[in-house]
């Protein structure tokens, strides 16, 4: 049984690695081996999104552990599939460069060029598409939505997927379609920005377009974590775990970003 969450993640994926292909082929950058690299850097997220939002949202596996396994049934963070596929890349690159561990890996001729900035770089022009095209899984799941509304855009939620003292509530902010939008904005902006000479700065490699992409992100996910209901509180003050590790994930590319420009 093919489940529509598993589809339009997987759509989600060959779009996103096809315009990352489209743009390293504009770029002139060689991606040796890039079919291991996909399925390293899928192996990667899928872990990294579950454990990630397992850790944020425990309390929905405290009693139920074996759920923790049932991804079909949504439950993965994008913040988590990020440095999941981060690490994956970085792995990726070691067992390739290497001539001493898992040799039956490696792919002769790698570009030595080839760098985790590059790569990192290279993914801005996929990952938003693809986060897009996600979120409409959580649509189909109903998850991911927010506060109470009346606003017209409002979307119906089932009373079975209504979160504990919201059952008579009917209507909810449409949190990932926020998302989604926003992401949509952020990948028209860096496919603009990538044809104008004014931003030569940004160039592929130097890791300010991944650097960028990762700020953006912690910064509208933050704001909306605000109308966000199905979130653990940090103690009392006022915001939720995941908007604290937001908070010193912009703190630290703020300042890596203001060290690479000096």
């Amino acid at each position: 049984m093919i489940h529509l969450y598993g589809f339009i993640l997987g759509l989600a994926m060959v779009i996103g690695v096809y315009l990352i292909q489209l743009q390293a082929k504009k770029q002139n950058v060689n991606l040796p081996g890039f079919d291991y690299l996909i399925w390293a850097v899928l192996l990667g997220g899928v872990i990294g999104a579950r454990v990630y939002h397992v850790i944020t949202d425990y309390y929905l596996y405290q009693y139920a552990f074996w759920d923790i396994f049932k991804i079909w049934q949504g439950g993965l963070g994008i913040i988590g599939a990020v440095i999941g596929g981060v690490i994956a890349v970085w792995g990726w690159l070691k067992i390739n460069k290497s001539n001493q561990i898992f040799g039956w890996l490696k792919i002769n001729k790698i570009n030595k060029q080839l760098n985790l900035l590059t790569i990192l770089d290279l993914a801005v022009f996929g990952l938003p598409v693809a986060q897009a095209i996600g979120r409409w899984g959580n649509f189909f799941n109903q998850e991911l939505y927010g506060l109470p509304t009346s606003l017209p855009w409002g979307i119906y939620i089932d009373f079975i997927n209504r979160l504990p003292g919201y059952e008579n509530f009917s209507h909810f902010h449409p949190l990932f379609f926020y998302e989604m939008v926003l992401m949509l904005v952020f990948a028209g902006l860096v496919w603009w920005m990538v044809r104008q000479e004014r931003f030569s700065g940004f160039s592929i490699g130097s890791g300010k377009w991944f650097l960028f992409y990762i700020f953006y992100y912690s910064f509208i996910r933050f704001w909306l974590d605000f109308i966000r209901i199905d979130k653990m509180q940090f103690f009392n003050t006022g915001l939720c775990i995941n908007q604290v590790f937001l908070i010193i994930v912009m703190i630290i590319m703020g300042r890596y970003w203001f060290r690479k420009k000096q």
